[in-house]
């Protein structure tokens, strides 16, 4: 039986906050992403060359309070949880912490719905020209859009036009709490 070395731990931590909204409060889970080295750094030179390997981030995201992704879900019978699909600009909040912690990542894809594209006027003009806004329509089969489902989602991630061969998953609420390096993940 092979041994199996574990470089690197990521422990995703429950944060929950509490926020003024619409003149409300509203409470809701941030997931804090910490890595723990589980040995020290490689003193030896990596393998892979990351400084001319390129890495992407993958992000996928909706908005469900969108009227158009609600009237979808009614037409195809699928509940709407108004609290499981709140958004409190967690993407923007995301990306920012991937490019102050990460700059090394080459481009930040978008995965979301036809029908929509999240709001990153907020990001600075640097990070945007990073990102890549995909649409369902472009990695999985047209007969299986719109789907609500984010595992037939994730199954399709390697599909993204112009993706990189390394690349580093997140969900839209998942924030980097501190600077990572490529063999962290690799």
């Amino acid at each position: 039986m092979p041994t199996i070395h574990v470089k690197a731990m990521i422990v995703l931590t429950s944060v929950l906050c509490s926020i003024i909204v619409g003149g409300c409060l509203a409470r809701y889970t941030f997931w804090l992403c910490h890595l723990h080295r589980m040995t020290p750094p490689p003193t030896e030179k990596s393998i892979i060359d990351w400084s001319v390997t390129p890495i992407d981030a993958v992000y996928t995201w909706v908005n469900g309070e969108d009227p158009a992704h609600q009237a979808l879900r009614i037409k195809h019978h699928i509940p709407n949880d108004k609290a499981h699909f709140r958004d409190h600009n967690e993407l923007q909040l995301s990306i920012n912490s991937m490019a102050k912690f990460a700059p090394w990542v080459r481009t930040i894809h978008i995965l979301c719905a036809d029908y929509q594209i999240p709001d990153l006027s907020p990001l600075p003009m640097s990070i945007k020209r990073r990102i890549r806004c995909v649409p369902h329509s472009r990695v999985l089969d047209p007969a299986n859009v719109p789907t609500f489902n984010s595992n037939a989602i994730e199954t399709a991630i390697h599909k993204i036009p112009g993706c990189a061969e390394h690349f580093i998953y997140f969900n839209d609420d998942m924030l980097l709490a501190n600077h990572v390096r490529p063999d962290d993940f690799f």
